[in-house]
């Protein structure tokens, strides 16, 4: 796998995301994050997704989110699901000593998007950057889940210039310094 292309313009040619299934109805939730993905990343460039499932194995899980982000250099590493308050929710305890820097801003956006069922209020997800790739956990819930995607839409692009050096600075027109 190859990061990211950077095109001539400055913008991302192709971003590479990975998907990974943590337990339960992984197929579903992929494909629903995956149809998130398509419909609103396309302004930050083309993507090359990628999927497995990990099942309920955290070691299994924790082996693939080191390989996407230490030898594969994805730019994008998504976990759906196991981010819950139940006893085998695993997500948030595998991914944070991986986080080399969090991005609590985008956490607290995910935790205050508006739940459909209050058992929805428990989620933990984490998210941040290990190296150049993000790394974000996403709940189970396919409708919950595409709308955190949503919601990254207008960062990611930025989020993965800085992660790979512009020194522009945040928030400026055109990252003016």
């Amino acid at each position: 796998m190859v990061p990211c292309s950077v095109m001539s313009d400055g913008s991302l040619g192709v971003i590479v995301v990975g998907v990974l299934g943590l337990g339960g109805d992984d197929a579903r939730a992929a494909a629903s994050v995956a149809r998130a993905l398509q419909a609103s990343w396309r302004q930050a460039g083309k993507i090359d997704l990628r999927s497995e499932s990990a099942g309920d194995d955290p070691r299994g899980a924790l082996r693939v989110l080191r390989q996407w982000c230490d030898r594969d250099h994805v730019d994008v590493a998504l976990t759906v699901g196991r981010a819950g308050h139940r006893e085998d929710d695993f997500a948030p305890e595998i991914t944070a000593p991986l986080l080399e820097r969090s991005l609590p801003g985008v956490e607290e956006r995910m935790y205050l998007s508006p739940p459909s069922r209050p058992q929805q209020l428990l989620f933990r997800g984490r998210a941040g950057f290990r190296g150049t790739t993000l790394v974000v956990n996403l709940p189970a819930q396919t409708a919950r889940a595409a709308a955190i995607v949503r919601l990254l839409a207008p960062v990611v692009h930025h989020a993965l210039e800085k992660a790979r050096g512009s020194g522009g600075e945040c928030g400026l027109p055109g990252g003016a310094r």
